[in-house]
């Protein structure tokens, strides 16, 4: 396939991408919020069962991994 070609196919497909992108980062907005739920209410249960002090969980997004971290990552020295 030549480069022309394949800009053509992409721009063809530009709005299928655009659309299949913005349901992407809404999800994605979406699991954020559920996470971010859902690390506050075991943080309530363990508090409750005077396991730590009911407080906001520190929770990080990581970019870099894309994966929800609880404590930073430590760096090689």
């Amino acid at each position: 396939m030549s480069l022309e070609a394949l800009r053509a196919a992409l721009e063809t497909n530009r709005p299928l991408i655009q659309e299949a992108l913005a349901a992407a980062e809404a999800e994605r907005e979406e699991l954020r919020a559920r996470c971010h739920e859902l690390e506050s209410l075991i943080a309530r249960a363990q508090a409750a069962l005077g396991e730590a002090e009911a407080s906001t969980p520190q929770v990080r997004y990581d970019r870099t991994f894309r994966h929800f971290v609880r404590q930073p990552r430590r760096r090689a020295v």
